[in-house]
């Protein structure tokens, strides 16, 4: 499988698994979800190990928050666009 079929499929899973939790979290308190998803993060960021080097590994989960949130304010960014006439 090249990188591009790679990029596709992992696309498609992070989508699939995004509707899945749309389906989840449809109709819950903004805040509620909020806090499963500060869990789920740190759960992700958790997961994140360098054996034998805290400091290493503590730099880099910061950088994986760090690129995390400036995705998050990417999608804002895409989801706030006005959609354009239907064609």
């Amino acid at each position: 499988m090249t990188t591009r079929e790679q990029a596709h499929e992992l696309t498609d899973r992070a989508l699939a698994l995004a509707a899945m939790c749309g389906v989840v979290f449809s109709g819950e308190d903004p805040d509620a979800i909020g806090a499963a998803l500060a869990s789920t993060m740190a759960t992700f960021l958790h997961g994140h190990k360098i054996v034998d080097d805290p400091r290493g590994e503590h730099e880099m989960r910061e950088a994986i928050l760090e690129q995390w949130i400036k995705t998050v304010r990417d999608l804002v960014l895409i989801y706030d666009k006005p959609m354009g006439p239907p064609q």
